[in-house]
């Protein structure tokens, strides 16, 4: 509920949920037998206490949706989730995941945001799943269009040389997801109270074709840049998901 509020909290109040219905996504998406809700912790040692005694601290989640919805037919969050209840959007079988809602504590690194992609993603290819998607923020909008006057369809379209985009938000998520990107989709008055954005939203699609060359490429950057994740200040920390298969990948990056 902590992080939920920190990452959506400057949508307004209608975009952070209390928690109770928190716990009815939970014990909906992880009734089946693979969990699509899920944390990750940073266990910490007790000072003074034996190495064995650790309490743990909650600094990522995320909330993640297999259906058979397919991504062109998105028109809004609370088409793709149904307003986050998934009575009629959830499905274990479909091939489709939609990223419903996630987040990591601000005061750690994005290698951490990339350790729970990468968990995802190694979900997604044991259930030979087609594409990720999800209903975004251009939250940099606003901000353009009172210097340039310019649409949100021509704001979508500005890249920086490398061809990334020039919204920070859609950038950040292109970076993390590895894959095929279609081209991102404006979903016109998708979400009016999100007034940075202009009250619009955008819809992003990844296919995913070649799985060993994508968590290939995400293990690579995390071994590359390991010192992000596994600084001076959480060397006496153990930081790891609560999901078995992201918990052996980072003892595989830590080691």
């Amino acid at each position: 509920y902590r992080l939920d509020q920190q990452e959506y909290g400057w949508l307004g109040d209608d975009a952070t949920d209390d928690e109770p219905f928190i716990r009815h996504q939970i014990s909906t998406l992880n009734a089946s037998s693979t969990p699509w809700f899920w944390l990750l912790e940073k266990q910490i040692k007790i000072d003074g206490k034996k190495p064995d005694d650790k309490t743990s601290e909650v600094i990522g989640w995320y909330i993640l949706q297999p259906t058979k919805k397919e991504p062109k037919d998105i028109t809004s969050w609370a088409n793709a989730t149904d307003d986050g209840v998934f009575s009629r959007t959830f499905d274990p079988a479909g091939k489709n995941l939609y990223l419903v809602a996630g987040g990591v504590s601000r005061q750690y690194t994005k290698q951490a945001h990339r350790l729970m992609v990468l968990n995802a993603i190694s979900l997604m290819a044991a259930n030979n799943m087609k594409t990720v998607s999800a209903c975004l923020a251009m939250p940099g909008y606003l901000e353009t269009k009172s210097v340039m006057d310019i649409d949100p369809e021509e704001y979508l379209a500005l890249t920086h040389s490398n061809g990334m985009p020039r919204d920070a938000f859609l950038a950040f998520f292109v970076e993390l997801w590895p894959g095929n990107h279609t081209p991102m989709r404006l979903l016109r008055d998708g979400y009016p109270p999100d007034l940075r954005s202009g009250g619009h939203g955008v819809c992003v699609c990844v296919e995913m074709k070649d799985y060993n060359e994508i968590i290939a490429s995400i293990f690579d950057k995390l071994v590359q840049q390991k010192n992000a994740l596994f600084g001076m200040e959480t060397l006496s920390s153990e930081t790891k998901p609560t999901h078995m298969n992201a918990q052996l990948i980072l003892e595989d990056v830590d080691g």
